[in-house]
């Protein structure tokens, strides 16, 4: 007869049920047999000792003898191993055994379930399952009518060791999120295939993926954090009430809108979009988005999730990509030379601007990565150099089009100028400002390619299309002007880029040369004339002409007031703006020596009358430490109000 073993000790002993617990069968067997509790069974045959709680294994062959069952068919019952401090190394179907997430000890049940099923079921015994998915209600813990917290010492499925039958009036209702989200455990921890549209809106599929030990994992570490409010706190246990259960699980609801609204709440500076989102979220970044016991991938959508908040908070440029990509996606753009920013561009649908790595601006100029980064920290071909906020990476902007790469050998700055007929410091020059094209390059930027150099002389000898047999009076050769004095290198440059520019005009050419264009001598006369420099004075002179102090001398300079260079570590002025300024202005300590006062009394009387003073800081002194000017426009109005005698100007 099916369930009636004579070989074992008990008469009725009906075989295992799907998703039925170990101690959740053997109390089954125990109510079946007519025994009010399932401890006369294990200590009558000596599997517990009189007064002590179960065991963390229970004998399975020893069962086997007592039930009639095989050692095959209890093994395979879920937690037919349960932790009391040491977690035994056993699977259950391939799978780790979750002793980390059980509470075996304190069982829960629906009353509901065991009604329709006469069940315990396993997933039960999950510290996180304290509500049935399948009904939407709590969990019972507790006998309303004892009010102790249920045992396996009782006398049924669905009865209390004090003798209550439990109903199915006696549990509250929970959530839809909390229904939902326990449906995803239930589904992953037996391999079935939950809902992926949950009327709650959770990630279900996304969670489901992850695998149920990762799955309680991460929901153990969110909650860890809920409780903590994003703060650092001791690993351990997490240990759910359903407070805190309906808590995480409305993180999930309406994905991602709960989550980001979550984010805000544990966010430390929500307004100060400065600081970047690994310090403001620190342990939620470590426990959560990259700890290593989850591998990234599982949790791909919280990340992109946590990247959609940092979008929202206006800190765009220094959200990580890696937030927004799978492992093997990011790995794919990065063998393909695109740098981070980029990536971060097209995950958003903008116009993505021409960002890579250095890896990929050499191998697209052909040369090494330390030459190619030298070369954009000197901006040549148009390279800029963007530093990554988030990875701290440069990146390199780079132009639609760069220059071809030449076989041929490049030609040395004295070959190029020997070349092109000017002087060595007109062609580093023309090259400087862009002039010289470099559309070829060689493996040394120092060098010239001959594409290039014929493309810069075909440009000047454009700029005098016609042809003269002869040099007319009046008229030299750019090559006899590059000879002239023309106060310094760099008016020579200027001669040389006006033409380019359309400034100077030549009007023919007698070869193909640059140094056989012609000019007229009014327009070289002119240009030189333009090009003398304004007479220049020392500082203690310009301070005798302004009668102050020579160290306010730089300050009006960096304030504008006076125009000069410095040559050397020795400062000159130019004369005009030295005669300008002191037509606007008089020294305060010139008026005050005319008056016979002291020039920090007249400073002071002056401010109290609220007539405003130019101060000037000294060179090398403190903020304080300034000398004053008036405006000459004032200086009679000075002298009425001190009533003293007229300044001599």
């Amino acid at each position: 007869m099916a369930g009636y073993h004579p070989d074992g000790k008990l008469v009725h002993t009906p075989p295992t049920k799907a998703r039925e617990g170990l101690l959740g069968y053997i109390l089954r067997i125990s109510e079946a047999n007519g025994y009010e509790t399932p401890w006369t069974i294990l200590w009558s045959q000596g599997l517990i000792r009189r007064g002590k709680p179960l065991a963390a294994v229970l004998p399975i062959d020893k069962l086997s003898q007592i039930l009639g069952r095989s050692v095959e068919e209890l093994r395979q019952l879920p937690w037919s191993c349960y932790p009391n401090g040491t977690p035994a190394q056993q699977t259950h179907k391939g799978t780790r055994q979750l002793f980390r997430h059980l509470r075996v000890m304190q069982p829960k049940i629906c009353p509901y379930c065991v009604a329709e099923r006469g069940v315990v079921d396993a997933a039960w015994d999950l510290r996180i399952m304290l509500a049935c998915p399948t009904h939407g209600v709590a969990l019972l813990d507790h006998c309303p009518a004892c009010h102790n917290r249920l045992s396996w010492y009782r006398r049924g499925l669905n009865r209390c060791q004090c003798g209550h039958e439990f109903t199915m009036e006696e549990q509250g209702p929970v959530p839809q999120h909390t229904s939902d989200l326990l449906r995803v455990i239930y589904d992953t921890l037996y391999g079935a295939t939950t809902d992926p549209n949950p009327a709650s809106g959770i990630p279900a599929v996304d969670l489901q993926k992850m695998g149920i030990d990762d799955l309680l994992r991460l929901l153990a570490q969110l909650a860890t954090v809920l409780l903590n409010r994003g703060q650092k706190s001791v690993t351990g246990i997490c240990s759910y009430d359903l407070e805190l259960l309906i808590r995480l699980s409305g993180i999930f609801e309406s994905w991602p809108n709960q989550f980001l609204q979550f984010l805000h709440t544990i966010d430390r500076e929500p307004g100060n979009a400065a600081i970047g989102l690994t310090h403001r979220f620190r342990n939620f970044y470590d426990k959560i988005l990259v700890a290593r016991k989850i591998a990234n991938g599982k949790v791909q959508f919280l990340r992109k999730a946590f990247g959609q908040y940092g979008s929202l908070s206006n800190v765009e440029s220094r959200i990580d990509p890696r937030f927004f990509l799978t492992p093997a996606q990011l790995q794919g753009l990065r063998e393909q030379g695109i740098a981070l920013s980029q990536m971060r561009s097209e995950i958003d649908g903008v116009t993505p601007k021409n960002l890579v790595n250095q890896k990929e601006l050499a191998r697209r100029l052909g040369v090494r990565p330390q030459t190619a980064d030298c070369w954009a920290q000197r901006g040549h071909f148009g390279l800029e150099i963007k530093v990554n906020t988030a990875s701290g990476k440069s990146e390199y902007l780079v132009p639609e089009e760069l220059p071809a790469r030449v076989n041929a050998r490049g030609l040395t700055v004295h070959s190029a100028k020997k070349y092109l007929g000017i002087p060595q410091s007109m062609l580093q020059l023309l090259r400087r400002d862009g002039y010289y094209p470099n559309r070829h390059i060689s493996c040394q930027f120092a060098q010239f390619s001959k594409p290039d150099l014929d493309a810069l002389l075909h440009r000047f000898v454009a700029c005098a299309p016609k042809e003269l047999s002869s040099l007319p009076e009046k008229h030299v050769t750019l090559a006899e002007c590059l000879r002239m004095r023309l106060n310094g290198a760099e008016n020579k440059y200027r001669l040389l880029s006006s033409i380019l520019d359309g400034a100077i005009s030549p009007i023919g050419r007698l070869g193909n040369s640059i140094g056989d264009l012609v000019l007229a001598c009014d327009t070289v006369e002119a240009f030189r004339q333009s090009t003398t420099p304004d007479p220049m004075m020392s500082v203690t002179v310009a301070a005798k002409h302004l009668d102050c102090d020579r160290a306010v001398v730089p300050g009006l300079l960096n304030i504008g007031a006076l125009e000069g260079e410095y040559k050397g570590s020795a400062l000159y002025v130019t004369v005009r703006s030295v005669n300008a300024f002191q037509t606007k202005f008089a020294s305060c300590a010139h008026i005050a020596k005319k008056l016979g006062m002291n020039s920090r009394y007249l400073t002071r009387r002056l401010t109290e009358y609220g007539i405003k003073l130019l101060f000037v800081p000294r060179k090398n002194s403190k903020a304080e430490n300034t000398q004053a000017f008036l405006r000459r426009s004032k200086v009679q109005q000075v002298i009425e109000i001190l009533g003293g005698k007229k300044v001599t100007e």
